[in-house]
């Protein structure tokens, strides 16, 4: 085993046992790519690196992101392409593309699926923006407030 492969699982045992939680206490448990949100605790929201820890990431705050579990798979899917992370996040994820193809309507489904990728940004800007868009969530945003601060 090399000093590099030792290291890697160290910061792996330490985001896992004690950068992990702390990010969960103070951060919105909202995806940082679709915008969804859903309550810490049930595997839906997953903490990345952005640059992996075995390509010399770090467990630093800025090199983590929330993304939800569809989010994450498909980066993971998709990382051997060439492309970087922050032009990936800026791309509307594949289960919106697949939630729009399910669409009984053609002419809505054509041109829902010729818009898209113009209007994504501001879709992503206005679900951040947005009052909280369901209860559990305006609930989970009241209760933790106060547990949120900055690193």
């Amino acid at each position: 085993m090399t000093n590099n492969t030792i290291d890697n699982l160290e910061l792996r045992r330490q985001f896992n046992s004690q950068v992990k939680p702390r990010y969960k206490q103070t951060h919105t448990p909202q995806c940082q790519k679709c915008m969804r949100f859903h309550p810490w605790g049930n595997s839906i929201m997953e903490v990345h690196h952005k640059k992996a820890l075995i390509d010399g990431g770090s467990n630093e705050e800025s090199n983590l992101v929330t993304l939800c579990y569809e989010c994450h798979a498909e980066w993971h899917k998709r990382e051997c392409q060439d492309i970087s992370f922050d032009e990936w996040m800026r791309k509307v994820p594949l289960w919106v593309y697949a939630a729009i193809g399910l669409s009984e309507d053609k002419e809505l489904k054509k041109e829902m699926l010729t818009k898209i990728d113009e209007m994504w940004p501001y879709v992503q800007e206005a679900r951040m923006l947005s009052e909280p868009w369901s209860p559990e969530h305006k609930q989970y945003l009241l209760k933790n407030k106060s547990n949120w601060i900055d690193w």
